[in-house]
């Protein structure tokens, strides 16, 4: 875990940007600094699969995007096949 280093005499209002990607502002009137975290991570587009399912075939997969949150952002997926109808 990474020590904080706020400033040593902060005027009031001042931001720190701190590496645990929270931003925290010096409220003076009370004497301390004030946590904002970062914002939720919010899904703008699902992923895309395309390509032609047969066996052989290739498939193509497409991420989505998303804002917000704390890059980078980490995608994962799953392939999974179904039996075939006899």
């Amino acid at each position: 875990m990474s020590k904080l280093n706020f400033p040593d005499s902060p005027t009031d209002g001042e931001i720190y940007a701190a590496p645990n990607n929270v931003t925290y502002t010096w409220d003076a009137t009370v004497g301390v600094w004030t946590a904002k975290p970062a914002d939720p991570l919010t899904l703008q587009s699902v992923g895309s699969i395309s390509g032609n399912t047969q066996i052989g075939s290739t498939l193509t997969y497409e991420p989505g995007t998303a804002a917000g949150g704390v890059p980078p952002y980490a995608y994962t997926w799953e392939w999974q096949t179904r039996p075939q109808a006899q």
